[in-house]
């Protein structure tokens, strides 16, 4: 009896390069979850100009790959083109899928991701206190955290970042190094223990130096006792005081020179908004996002004064002429006591450039005498925000 036997799958080899936002995103951490779960061999790296994959295997799952490397990308992600070449069979074939060190290069053509609230599983950690980044303000995944005010260079790598001066400890490596965690190949991952620490400078001298929950509990004394307080963390400074302070509010417009200008109310969580305000979004109004994740919620006058028997009680100190008030949550580097809110003001004078630097904080505002400083995973330049421009002075 003739026994029939199928001819072996097709192998073939592929090369493909992928542009858009698609570094700094988790991107080659999904390619290589995605090749493996396809019993692909090959590579995936950095280049100035996107990610380049080669990719070997069965023709039916390499065409499989190229269908799910669009259709799933990460959310971050945002896919502009994507090139494929087919490949003459390699003497040697592949045997497994890595990631490769990036390959530099002079065109530095690659979309830069902008910098990204935190996720809710960073969150949660957070509030963990078995877990090793308890109240650690600057934690992050590949799905959150720092992105564009920590880049120094492309392509996108922790040695092209502000935090290479960090060497990571033995957990955070094994997390680093590890396709199951949510910090594979995580650029800017920290920790208590290996990554930066909180700081506070008191005084035009910055003489009173600070770290840790002391320098939490100092700056907090600041805001309390009717100060303004200047937060460097995700995208450089900003200036916060208490929102419920007339006469707060009133000396940030002067040092701001913003005269009626509204500023953006930073309260510990929805939660807190609803209690003064009905939030955009709520009872299928419209939602205000900003891009990143962290979100921005339109607050109506009106709804503020037919809320809750009354109106909002900050709300004439923060936009006293116009009829609405934009609300951010904080970020890790920016905790708020419960129940707690703060306007907050980019560090920016006029028309500059916002401000990423110790030194040109002191220069441009002299009057700011208290200034509370998350150390050196903020951001390390200023920020052009009309041109994208990168300015280190």
């Amino acid at each position: 009896m003739a026994i029939s036997r199928q001819p072996p799958p097709r192998a073939a080899r592929r090369r493909i390069f992928v542009r858009g936002i698609v570094q700094g995103v988790g991107f080659r951490p999904f390619v290589y979850r995605l090749a493996r779960s396809l019993e692909l061999a090959g590579v995936v790296r950095n280049e100035p100009g996107g990610v380049a994959i080669e990719v070997a295997g069965a023709e039916a799952e390499l065409e499989a790959f190229l269908a799910r490397l669009a259709a799933e990308a990460p959310p971050l992600a945002r896919i502009e083109a994507l090139e494929s070449e087919e490949l003459a069979a390699a003497t040697e074939l592949l045997q497994e899928f890595t990631i490769e060190a990036s390959t530099p290069g002079a065109e530095h053509t690659t979309a830069v991701p902008p910098d990204i609230g935190v996720c809710a599983a960073c969150l949660a950690e957070m509030a963990n206190p078995a877990d090793r980044r308890y109240r650690y303000p600057f934690i992050n995944c590949t799905d959150c955290g720092p992105r564009f005010t920590v880049i120094t260079g492309l392509p996108y790598d922790r040695a092209a970042t502000t935090l290479r001066g960090f060497a990571l400890c033995a957990d955070c490596d094994a997390e680093y190094r590890d396709p199951a965690t949510r910090r594979f190949h995580a650029e800017p991952i920290a920790c208590p223990r290996c990554g930066p620490r909180l700081s506070f400078r008191l005084g035009a001298g910055c003489n009173t130096h600070l770290s840790g929950e002391e320098a939490l509990a100092a700056g907090l004394a600041v805001l309390e006792a009717g100060g303004i307080l200047a937060v460097k963390g995700v995208g450089g400074f900003h200036l916060a005081c208490l929102a419920g302070s007339e006469e707060a509010v009133a000396r940030l417009r002067e040092r701001k020179g913003r005269k009626a200008k509204p500023f953006a109310v930073m309260m510990a969580s929805l939660e807190v908004v609803r209690r003064y305000a009905r939030v955009s979004g709520d009872a299928g109004a419209p939602a205000v996002t900003a891009g990143g994740g962290a979100a921005v919620r339109a607050l109506c006058r009106s709804c503020l004064e037919r809320f809750g028997g009354g109106s909002c009680p900050f709300f004439a100190a923060l936009r006293p002429i116009a009829v609405t008030v934009a609300h951010r949550l904080p970020q890790p580097q920016e905790r708020l006591p419960p129940g707690s809110c703060s306007p907050a003001s980019n560090f920016r004078v006029g028309s500059d450039p916002l401000f990423g630097r110790n030194r040109r904080r002191q220069r441009a505002v002299p009057g700011s005498t208290r200034v509370a400083a998350s150390s050196a995973s903020a951001a390390a330049t200023a920020v052009d925000p009309r041109s994208h421009r990168q300015d280190g002075s």
